[in-house]
């Protein structure tokens, strides 16, 4: 019977593809087993630093988000103070009793305010106005905070879902005129269910442009 013979050149060209590269049937030796090995984890580690990186910024502009005065607190501050919104039906004043021209539009404004009430600025003659609440549930008419007697309220924020009120209050001298200068004054409020309450003095703040000598 005829021996069988390897051919040694076919046994070293076995495994090499026409282009001259090694099939991915073939096994790997030793030393290319090593590389393969190392180029591996290089790219392991590098795609490791990458997303560490990324996680690092991210962290970073997170942090920058949370600590800005004007992105963080005035939301927060509201949210504090939180409550349901009303969803019944909604009461008004009479036109009759209602001091201000507008009866109709003042009428048809959403709740603003404290869950339950509408915050509204009525007219009481020339340069003269006032600022109120009124509560939807009844149609009680509730007067809001006034800065003081040498102040006018200039800007009030309010949200329906917060007792917090926020109020910027520009100098005044309240005889008609009209006239309103520096300095300007904010106060923050809250609706304790019965009255209001002042969180604190009334505090110096930069005045809107608005505002001139």
């Amino acid at each position: 019977m005829q021996g069988c013979f390897r051919n040694p050149r076919l046994r070293r060209e076995r495994g090499r593809r026409p282009d001259g590269l090694r099939s991915s049937a073939q096994p790997l030796n030793r030393q290319d087993r090593r590389h393969a090995i190392h180029s591996r984890d290089g790219l392991e580690r590098q795609h490791s630093f990458g997303n560490s990186t990324l996680m690092r910024s991210v962290l970073l502009v997170a942090l920058a988000i949370a600590s800005s005065p004007a992105l963080s607190k005035t939301p927060n501050e509201f949210a504090r103070y939180s409550v349901r919104v009303f969803s019944g039906p909604l009461k008004f004043p009479s036109e009759d009793k209602w001091p201000d021209a507008n009866w109709r539009e003042d009428a048809h404004t959403a709740i603003n305010f404290g869950g339950h009430f509408t915050f509204l600025t009525l007219s009481c003659g020339i340069s003269c106005s006032s600022d109120w609440i009124i509560d939807r549930k009844t149609g009680q008419m509730i007067r809001a905070p006034e800065g003081g007697a040498d102040v006018q309220s200039f800007r009030v924020d309010t949200r329906p879902n917060s007792n917090l009120m926020k109020m910027l209050s520009v100098s005044s001298r309240n005889d008609g005129s009209g006239d309103i200068f520096p300095p300007c004054f904010s106060q923050n409020f809250v609706w304790t269910g019965k009255a209001f309450h002042p969180l604190s003095k009334r505090i110096e703040t930069k005045c809107p442009s608005e505002v001139t000598r």
